[in-house]
């Protein structure tokens, strides 16, 4: 990029902040199939209690309206089966199926989804490496002892006092979706859950 802001590239375009989605997780409330606007139908995947976990390319954190995500995929034409070769079957299915389940079994629970490269197996004419494409896939769910939500949960409440604490975490999209650090903090634990000191009531790092 140049020195003035300038970008001479077309991939150095931004993507938009919804694209640039890499890892969200919520509640999967429903995974439907629905009538497409082209030729073929989609599968949509509605997430309540959203939380972004991660963005790609530097782009900022889009706001989520009422913390509801929704994933819209290609399926198949109006009463075709989808292909094997779909990036519904290599990429949504297949990670389903790596965990023992189907998409449809995640449905009423906290799920993490990220966007991720599929191979959907074949090639192009005249080309030797196969067709990979972005899709949405089912990933290991974050835990609520996952390193990156202990860090997060840490960032919120050092140098608060409870009452401030207890705010951030009720407010905190992220934070919400794991209950247990709510309930270390009105029990007297969460500073030693972060690895934290308490100096005149204010969560301290430790020195």
């Amino acid at each position: 990029m140049a020195e003035d802001g300038l970008i001479f590239r077309s991939d150095e375009a931004s993507e938009g902040s919804y694209k640039s989605i890499g890892k969200v997780r919520g509640i999967q409330e429903s995974i439907e199939r629905k009538e497409g606007k082209f030729d073929k139908d989609q599968v949509v995947i509605v997430l309540s209690e959203a939380a972004i976990l991660e963005m790609k390319g530097g782009e900022p954190e889009p706001e989520l309206n009422d913390e509801t995500f929704t994933i819209y995929m290609p399926y198949a034409k109006p009463g075709r089966r989808p292909h094997k070769n779909s990036l519904y079957i290599k990429g949504l299915v297949a990670s389903a199926e790596k965990m023992g389940k189907t998409p449809n079994d995640f449905t009423g629970g906290f799920v993490t989804l990220e966007r991720i490269p599929v191979d959907l197996g074949f090639h192009l004419e005249g080309e030797e490496e196969n067709v990979v494409v972005d899709g949405w896939c089912y990933a290991e769910d974050e835990g609520g002892s996952a390193g990156n939500i202990v860090d997060h949960v840490r960032e919120l409440v050092v140098g608060t006092k409870k009452a401030a604490a207890v705010r951030n975490l009720m407010m905190d999209a992220r934070a919400k979706q794991y209950p247990e650090y709510k309930d270390a903090l009105d029990n007297g634990t969460l500073a030693e859950l972060l690895g934290l000191e308490v100096v005149d009531g204010v969560f301290t790092l430790t020195s």
